[in-house]
This record gives C-alpha cells, sequence and structure tokens, in this order.
C-alpha cells in the first residue's frame, strides 16, 4: 500500500483505539480527533448495514472521494466529515435500495456521459435536418430528455450531500465543502438542456 494511505472498515474507524486515530487529518488537535471519532461513530450508529465498508484515505485520482459499489469501498482524499459523510451516504443508498434504484443510477450516469457529449451534434442535425415546422417539438422532446436522464443522479447526488450535512459536526464548513461539487453535477446536467434551448432559438 502507498505510503500516506489508511485502508479500514467503518467499525475500525469508528474505534477509538484503532485505526480511527492512524485516519485523523495530520496536525490535527486532541479536540479535532475526537470530533472526528465522534462524527465517525454517528455515521456508524446511522448506517450500522456500512459497519463492514471498506474505507480508504489518501491521495486519489478521482477527486475528493468516490464510491465503488461493486468493492463495497468508500475512497477519499482526507479524513473529512463531509466527504466521509457524503460517500457514506452514497453507500448507505446503494447498500439499501432495490434494484431497480441501483439500475436506474446505473442508466442514469451512463446516458448522462453520452447526452453531453452528443448534444451539441444532435442540436447542430436537428437544426440542418428537421423541417421548421418540426424543429421546436424535436428539440423540445431532446431538452425534456436531457432533463430526465439526469434526474436520479441529481437526486442521488442532492441526498447525499443532504445527509452528510445533517451529520456533520460543522454544518456551515460541511456546505462549503459540498457545495461546489453538487453545483458542478447541476452545471454539467443544464449543459444538453441549454444547448438544446439555444438551438431552437438560434436555429433559424
Amino acid at each position: 500500500m502507498p505510503p500516506n494511505v489508511t485502508l479500514t472498515s467503518l467499525r475500525s474507524l469508528a474505534n477509538s483505539t484503532g485505526t480511527g486515530d492512524a485516519a485523523s487529518p495530520s496536525g490535527a488537535d486532541t479536540a479535532q480527533r475526537a470530533t472526528l471519532r465522534a462524527f465517525i461513530a454517528s455515521e456508524l450508529r446511522s448506517h450500522p448495514e456500512l459497519a463492514e465498508t471498506k474505507i480508504r484515505i489518501g491521495p486519489t485520482s478521482h477527486g475528493g472521494g468516490a464510491y465503488f459499489p461493486k468493492a463495497n469501498l468508500v475512497s477519499v482524499e482526507e479524513a473529512h466529515p463531509a466527504l466521509l459523510g457524503h460517500e457514506l451516504a452514497h453507500a448507505s443508498s446503494m447498500t439499501t435500495s432495490g434494484g431497480t434504484y441501483k439500475a436506474l443510477q446505473n442508466i442514469s450516469r451512463k446516458l448522462w456521459n453520452i447526452n453531453t457529449l452528443v448534444a451539441l451534434p444532435a442540436a447542430l442535425a436537428v437544426s440542418a435536418l428537421v423541417k421548421s415546422n418540426a424543429r421546436a417539438r424535436v428539440l423540445n422532446a431532446l431538452t425534456i430528455a436531457a432533463l430526465g436522464v439526469a434526474a436520479p443522479t441529481l437526486y442521488e447526488e442532492t441526498a447525499a450531500s443532504a445527509d452528510a450535512i445533517s451529520h456533520a459536526p460543522d454544518k456551515l464548513e460541511a456546505v462549503k465543502r459540498l457545495l461546489p461539487g453538487w453545483l458542478t453535477y447541476a452545471g454539467m446536467a443544464a449543459v444538453p438542456p441549454i444547448v438544446y434551448q439555444l438551438a431552437k432559438r438560434f436555429g433559424g
């Protein structure tokens, strides 16, 4: 395992005499470490189904944090309550939800990526190939479809952030930490509908 990386479980991380100390931020004082351990214990009480969920804390290649369902692994770059809480909320959602919800999330994320790539070519193709009397209807239908594709992912991200903030010891700090990520998702979701509506407006 690379240096400065902690791999443990939520149950072990909640144990103040175990790896919870090793996962505490470097330079954190006793009060900060105690606050972090209390937060982790609270998360375990709220989500007992995640007791054996693996927690990786250390440098990542995917930004601040991520949850990998197949490995049941939460990976965060640092032991920050907002980051841990957000990814643990994803883990709880994916662990306790039925197959339909999991499939919906998987499909939403895949189609979202595709839709982001094809929105501009699709808008140009509609503008060039569809007759003017039908163009607005087609572009409006694409707008609704794009919003529908993004909705499940946005719901999951919003719910995970809300859960993390509700458990965070410093709620304002949690909002500051999580808001940029949520705005990134919202901005990405808005791109295809904006492209389609601009094509309707200026497509002639």
